[in-house]
């Protein structure tokens, strides 16, 4: 199917507008990717965690999810990973500034 939308848009000179993949930095947060590097975890078991709503997190309009790097952040989230805690909230408001 996308290849039939790509063939009429090309025949027709349809421009497309693409999609930002990349976002801007925000200082002092981690996006999913950087924090699962960070802890050394796995991108997919943030994720489910989200999912699951075992770590309650603001998202952003572009959907995308942000985490504060701080270390007490950090710290929930390994707790989290080492089954220590069931839930945590990271959400601005919920959290030590």
């Amino acid at each position: 199917m996308p290849v039939t939308v790509q063939r009429i848009r090309l025949k027709r000179r349809l421009k497309v507008q693409h999609r930002q993949t990349r976002w801007p930095a925000i200082a002092d947060h981690l996006t999913v990717t950087q924090l699962a590097n960070r802890l050394s975890i796995p991108t997919k078991w943030i994720y489910v965690q989200l999912k699951r709503g075992s770590i309650l997190n603001t998202r952003e309009p572009s959907g995308r999810f942000l985490f504060p790097d701080k270390t007490a952040a950090l710290q929930a989230i390994r707790s989290l990973r080492n089954h220590r805690v069931a839930k945590i909230d990271l959400r601005e408001d919920h959290h030590e500034k």
